[in-house]
């Protein structure tokens, strides 16, 4: 059987990886496992292999859960999918609680592909891993591939807080105001992981240097969610067009900026717009329409 291509899919949180995964779970030339963030190499390099051993234990209990008492109110398809994650939440557990074994590894991403041509993992986390660990998975097979998804910075990193207001909120009411602080946080250095999944500048340094450019793509959610935007990545990876594409979702609570923290926001991240711009060489509309915003 030919060896597959081994997709890494990177990218801050709030960048449309989530989507990114269900387009490739429904394409027939693909085989992506139930978990979409398997998060392997990050709890291992960053030694939070407990904290998410912790977490893969706590969504299984509560897949469990549903499936035991609400049985009777999920369809067939609803309830092959809970079963399918619940199974791969099991497998990832072990493959984390184990030594480090990317024999291991391949092979639970491997297992139950068929024909597919390519296989992989969704883990935005990924872009904050050293140079070191991305050369070494760029060799981990023959065939390794990288995808590096960028957002707007200012839409990024507000829908990033508001995802965090919600988590920590104790009623929707609360989402404001949480927000209003955890951005005022993030601008002065007190929010270490929005702060980390923000630095484009970084993450991309790390992957130019570590990755040769065959085995990189850089692309921008803009475009990628636009139409016919899976075109690029279909071609990058050898696969025929997507022909089915899920809507997006995740999208957060609704909340608007107002003027002023859009301008603060703005200008903490204007190194990153002029990073990316340097870097890959332009810029979508809406990029340059926030960065002229005054």
């Amino acid at each position: 059987m030919t060896e597959p291509t081994l997709l890494f899919g990177l990218g801050a949180a709030k960048c449309g990886t989530s989507w990114l995964h269900e387009c490739l779970l429904r394409h027939p030339q693909c085989h992506f496992r139930a978990v979409k963030e398997v998060h392997y190499f990050d709890a291992i390099d960053f030694d939070r292999r407990a904290q998410q051993v912790d977490l893969l234990t706590a969504q299984h209990d509560r897949l469990t859960r549903e499936l035991t008492e609400d049985l009777g109110q999920l369809s067939l398809d609803c309830v092959a999918r809970k079963s399918a994650r619940a199974v791969d939440i099991e497998e990832v557990r072990a493959l984390i609680e184990a030594p480090e074994d990317m024999a291991a590894y391949l092979a639970y991403l491997d297992e139950g592909r068929g024909g597919a041509r390519v296989i992989g993992d969704i883990t935005p986390a990924y872009s904050l891993l050293s140079e070191a660990r991305l050369r070494r998975m760029a060799h981990i097979t023959t065939n390794v591939r990288f995808v590096y998804i960028v957002r707007d910075p200012v839409a990024r990193l507000w829908s990033h807080v508001r995802m965090i207001a919600a988590r920590r909120a104790q009623a929707p009411a609360e989402i404001p105001a949480r927000a209003s602080r955890i951005l005022s946080r993030t601008i002065k250095g007190l929010e270490g992981e929005i702060t980390a999944r923000s630095d484009y500048a970084g993450a991309l340094d790390r992957l130019i240097a570590a990755i040769r450019p065959p085995q990189r793509l850089v692309m921008f959610y803009e475009d990628l969610t636009a139409p016919g935007g899976l075109d690029t990545l279909a071609r990058f990876l050898g696969i025929d067009a997507f022909s089915t594409v899920p809507a997006r979702a995740h999208v957060g609570p609704k909340l608007d900026m107002t003027a002023e923290q859009r301008r603060a926001a703005r200008d903490w991240l204007v190194p990153q717009y002029n990073h990316v711009a340097a870097t890959v060489g332009t810029l979508p509309d809406a990029w340059r329409t926030e960065m002229s915003k005054v």
